[in-house]
C-alpha cells in the first residue's frame, strides 16, 4: 500500500461523481492509464472508494500518524491513528460531537464489525472530558447509518490529575 503525499487529491469515480481525500490516507494503484492513475482508497476499515486521481499526484510509501482534533465545544477530543493502525480516543466532550466525528473518520461499522479502540484515555474526570463517549454506545441503535457507530475497546486508562 501506498500513501497520498498531497495535501487535497480529488478522486473522480467511475460514474462520474468526486470526493477529495488527504494527505496520508492509503491507496493501492490499480493501473496507470494517460496522465491518470486507477486507485483504490484504503482504510483502516478496507476499500472504502475507487476511481482516478491526477497522474501527477504524489505518493509515499510510508504511513503517517494521523491526528484529528474534535472540537467538543468545552476544549477538544482526539483522535489518534498511529503507522501500525491502532486507534486510540483521548477525551470525548460532553455531547454528540465526538461521536459524530468518529462515525464519519470510520464509516460502515457494525455490530459483527466495530471499529477496534485500541486505547480510551480520559485525561481526568470532570464530566466535559468522558460523558461524551456514552454518545458512542447510544449510537449503535440509531436507525439513520450515517449517525451510527459501532466501537469495541481493546484497552481503558485513565490518569488521575
Amino acid at each position: 500500500m501506498q500513501y497520498l503525499d498531497d495535501d487535497i487529491v480529488n478522486l473522480r469515480r467511475p460514474d462520474g461523481s468526486e470526493a477529495q481525500y488527504y494527505w496520508g490516507d492509503g491507496c493501492n494503484v490499480l493501473s496507470e492509464p494517460e496522465g491518470k492513475k486507477e486507485v483504490e482508497i484504503v482504510g483502516l476499515r478496507g476499500v472504502v472508494d475507487r476511481g482516478f486521481i491526477d497522474g501527477r499526484a504524489r505518493l509515499r510509501s510510508d504511513a503517517l500518524l494521523r491526528l484529528s482534533m474534535v472540537d467538543v465545544q468545552q476544549g477538544d477530543g482526539l483522535i489518534i491513528e498511529t503507522p501500525s493502525g491502532k486507534v486510540i480516543f483521548i477525551d470525548g466532550g460532553d455531547n454528540q460531537l465526538f461521536a459524530r466525528h468518529a462515525n464519519a473518520r470510520f464509516p460502515k461499522t457494525s455490530d459483527d464489525d466495530p471499529l477496534i479502540v485500541d486505547l480510551i484515555l480520559i485525561t481526568h474526570g470532570d464530566a466535559d472530558h468522558f460523558d461524551g463517549l456514552t454518545e458512542l454506545r447510544k449510537s449503535e441503535t440509531d436507525t439513520r447509518p450515517q449517525k451510527r457507530i459501532f466501537v469495541a475497546r481493546s484497552g481503558f486508562f485513565t490518569m488521575a490529575s
